[in-house]
């Protein structure tokens, strides 16, 4: 394609680099541009099709006006909530932390009533999956 590319605008070896450069150069920014809308993002969609708001705000007026069950988070001195939520998965409880100086502002996904993190969906992780890869797929960084 850079080939095509570089015979309209120059039929030589330099002017095929330079087409190739400027492909490189539009990818990139189009790269840029995709990294950046997401962080605007105002939801995610996981594998299962399940719509999450990144607006914390946003998901907790959602979840009380489901009429789903809250609780303050009282497990560490940073200030949350928990809603249990059902999914097609079970019940999960979702720990929306505030955020600290240690943290980001984020939400929790575990199975209902226990610390066992759950995917942001509520799929549950296999026991060979490493940690690392568990605390990126049960923790979702939010806005306010």
């Amino acid at each position: 394609m850079a080939g095509v590319l570089a015979t309209v605008a120059d039929p030589s070896p330099a002017g095929e680099l330079n087409a190739v450069r400027k492909t490189v150069d539009k990818v990139a920014d189009i790269a840029t541009d995709a990294s950046k809308a997401a962080n605007k993002a105002d939801f995610v969609v996981t594998p299962d099709g399940t719509s999450v708001p990144t607006s914390q705000s946003v998901m907790r007026e959602g979840f009380d006006n489901a009429g789903f069950d809250n609780r303050p988070a009282t497990q560490t001195s940073e200030p949350g909530q928990i809603h249990t939520v059902p999914t097609q998965n079970g019940a999960v409880d979702v720990r929306t932390m505030e955020g600290s100086a240690h943290h980001p502002r984020r939400a929790v996904f575990t199975e209902a009533g226990t610390n066992n993190p759950v995917r942001v969906g509520g799929e549950k992780f296999r026991n060979n999956e490493p940690r690392r890869v568990r605390r990126e797929e049960s923790h979702l960084r939010q806005n306010n």
